[in-house]
Formats: structure tokens, sequence, C-alpha cells
């Protein structure tokens, strides 16, 4: 058991590092970088921040996260915009996630890494 914990904490060391390094990137947008907008993917997906009481905190995160994120290049490009509903709304939502009691069942914490 203490090996699976060990794992985890270096889990979450790195899932912290990742973010930090997400956050940085968001903060460092050009100005030129147009705002996200209200009824745009990333604010209409990463607003509900339930946890599912029998598939964990993981499901819902990866859910949304592909729901918005697994499109094609162009539409990816489209989606880095800065503001109130922008990157960091996702950011913000992978970060509270990423704390969840539970997220590391199933290696949630790993699949957050990739």
């Amino acid at each position: 058991m203490a090996g699976s914990n060990g794992n985890i904490s270096s889990q979450q060391t790195k899932l912290s590092q990742l973010l930090t390094e997400l956050h940085n990137a968001i903060k460092a947008l050009l100005s030129s970088i147009p705002e996200g907008s209200k009824s745009g993917p990333i604010a209409t997906q990463f607003c509900s921040w339930e946890i599912d009481e029998e598939e964990g905190p993981f499901f819902p995160l990866n859910k949304t996260w592909e729901r918005v994120f697994q499109q094609s290049e162009a539409e990816q490009k489209s989606l880095v915009v800065q503001g109130k509903f922008s990157l960091q709304m996702a950011h913000s939502f992978c970060a509270f996630f990423s704390q969840a009691p539970g997220i590391e069942t199933n290696n949630g914490l790993g699949l957050m890494i990739l």
C-alpha cells in the first residue's frame, strides 16, 4: 500500500506542476487573442462541477474535456480564447477535479496527467 501512496503523491505533484504550467501559458496569451463568449464551448461545457457519485470525479471531467477538446486541429485553435469564458475556466475546472476526493481511483490522476 505504501508504494501506491507514493505513486499517488508523485502523480499529484506532477499534475500540480502541469496545472501551473498551463496557468502560466494562459496568463501569457497575447492580448490579440479573442475573448471567449458565454455561449462558447468552454463556457457551456465547463460549467457543471458536479461529481458523479457512482462513476467518481474523473468521469465528468473526462466527458467534458473530450466534448470540448476532441476536435480537429483547426477547431482546437479556435478554443484558444481569453477572458472570463476562456481557457482559464477550463483550467479552474481541472484544478478543482484534480483535488476532488476519489480522483486517484482507477488511475484518475494518471489519466489527468496524460
